[in-house]
C-alpha cells in the first residue's frame, strides 16, 4: 500500500485509509503521474467497497493507463497475517488482457506464496493460475518481509531468488494437455514498493 504503510492491527486503525477505488487518493495520484508520465502506473491502496448491500474492505492495486483511465483493479486473493485483521480475500487470480500490455496478471506480496502458508510448496498456485493462463506479463506490489542480519546485497539476491523459485511455473511451464510444452513466460515484473524489517 503505496502512501498508507502496510501494518494495521484492526479495521478501525485502517479506516481513515480506505479508499474508493475510482476516486481515492492513489487512485487519483496514479492517474495524475500516467497522463504526466505517459506510461502505466500500478500502486497499492487499502480499498472500501460497497457489494451486494454490504460495505467490504480489500487489500488492492490500481492500474492506470498513460491516458489516466482505470484499467483494473485487483484484490488481493491471498491475505497475509496483518491483512487478515482488516481485509477480505480477493476473489480470485486474475488475467486480463489490458491494450498496451497484453495479457497481464496482477498479484500483492502473499499471492506470490503458498496459502497460509498451508498449501504445498510446489502447488505454486499464482504461478500455475497464470501459465495456464497464458498471463504475458506479471505485475506485483511489493511489502516483503527483510531478514535481520545478513547484508543488504545477499538479503535482495534472496528474495529475488525466492520470486523466482515461486513463478517457477511461468519460467518453466508444465507441459499442455496434449503434451506439448507450455509457453514460456515473456515477460515477468515485480514491483516493489518496500522491503519491511523482521
Amino acid at each position: 500500500m503505496a502512501f498508507t504503510g502496510y501494518v494495521f492491527k484492526s479495521l478501525q486503525e485502517i479506516t481513515p485509509y480506505l479508499e474508493d477505488a475510482e476516486t481515492g487518493q492513489t487512485t487519483t495520484w496514479a492517474k495524475q503521474q500516467a497522463i504526466r508520465l505517459k506510461c502505466f502506473v500500478l500502486a497499492g491502496y487499502p480499498e472500501v467497497i460497497k457489494e451486494d448491500g454490504q460495505t467490504k474492505h480489500y487489500n488492492s492495486q490500481c492500474c492506470v493507463n498513460q491516458e489516466g483511465k482505470l484499467v483494473y483493479t485487483y484484490r488481493k486473493h491471498f491475505l497475509y497475517q496483518v491483512d487478515e485483521n482488516w481485509a477480505a480475500e480477493g476473489p480470485g487470480f486474475t488475467s486480463v488482457d489490458i491494450k498496451g500490455l497484453g495479457k497481464v496478471g496482477f498479484g500483492i506480496c502473499m499471492d506470490l506464496n503458498p496459502y497460509r502458508f498451508e498449501a504445498p510448496f510446489d502447488a505454486f498456485e499464482f504461478a500455475t493460475y497464470h501459465a495456464q493462463q497464458g498471463t504475458k506479463l506479471i505485475l506485483c506490489s511489493m511489502a516483503w518481509l527483510q531478514s535481520k542480519g545478513k547484508s543488504e546485497n545477499i538479503r535482495v539476491r534472496s528474495t529475488i531468488s525466492y520470486w523466482a523459485e515461486r513463478l517457477y511455473p511461468l519460467i518453466n511451464p508444465p507441459k499442455t494437455k496434449d503434451s506439448s510444452p507450455g509457453v514460456p513466460l515473456q515477460e515477468v515484473a515485480a514491483y516493489l514498493n518496500c522491503f519491511l524489517n523482521a
